[in-house]
């Protein structure tokens, strides 16, 4: 697959995030979304600066969708929990540091409803 990473932050040397937060995403949309889709598979990761206190970080990939990974998942594979652990990290934090904070995932389709891929949203607190 091919992939790009963009970082619209100046001073990307001065900031922090929390670790091991757009991991899991990155991680997903290869596993469920690309490798089970033929032909032209991409992922795009994008940072860009919200404001003085977040972080926007946006996984998007080209891959089958969260639709049809559901229907190849084995059944007797154990839930994967980060996604539910970040939810919680993300909502601890948004409490300690009074910032709202979270995730959305979008499901892309085209003009005919086919799934096109899918769209991760990450608000995340600068921890400096």
């Amino acid at each position: 697959f091919e992939f790009e990473i963009k970082c619209d932050v100046n001073e990307i040397n001065e900031v922090y995030i929390p670790f091991m937060l757009i991991q899991p995403f990155v991680e997903n949309a290869i596993w469920h979304g690309l490798i089970p889709k033929e032909g032209n598979r991409m992922i795009s990761i994008r940072f860009t600066k919200e404001d003085e206190k977040k972080i926007l970080c946006v996984v998007d990939d080209n891959g089958v969708g969260r639709e049809e990974a559901k229907k190849r998942k084995d059944p007797l594979k154990k839930k994967s929990l980060a996604i539910d652990f970040i939810k919680q990290r993300l909502e601890l934090l948004s409490q300690i540091k009074g910032i709202k904070c979270g995730f959305t995932i979008t499901d892309k389709k085209d003009t005919n409803q086919n799934n096109i891929g899918t769209k991760v949203e990450i608000l995340i607190p600068i921890l400096n």
